[in-house]
């Protein structure tokens, strides 16, 4: 999975290598993501004055729902960064 920025529709998009658990796609909805089948990502619009915190949400979401996919196959979750640092 992937996460972009689109400067050209203001918004971020989440584009999976293959159909995500239906436990993600309700992740998805329920933090504000919306399905754009056209060109099958999941898109959150960017508000104006609220754009750093938008990306910083979805940032975190973002390694939260690797990490439910890595669980989910039997593989460790990636270490956020700075946490756990020496």
């Amino acid at each position: 999975m992937r996460l972009f920025r689109n400067h050209r529709f203001r918004s971020l998009g989440i584009k999976f290598d293959e159909k995500p658990p239906a436990e993600i796609t309700q992740q998805l909805r329920d933090t504000g993501w919306q399905w754009y089948g056209q060109e099958k990502v999941w898109v959150k619009p960017l508000e104006k004055g609220n754009e750093w915190r938008i990306v910083a949400d979805a940032e975190k979401q973002f390694r939260a729902l690797g990490n439910t996919l890595r669980e989910m196959r039997g593989l460790e979750p990636v270490a956020q960064l700075g946490v756990g640092a020496a």
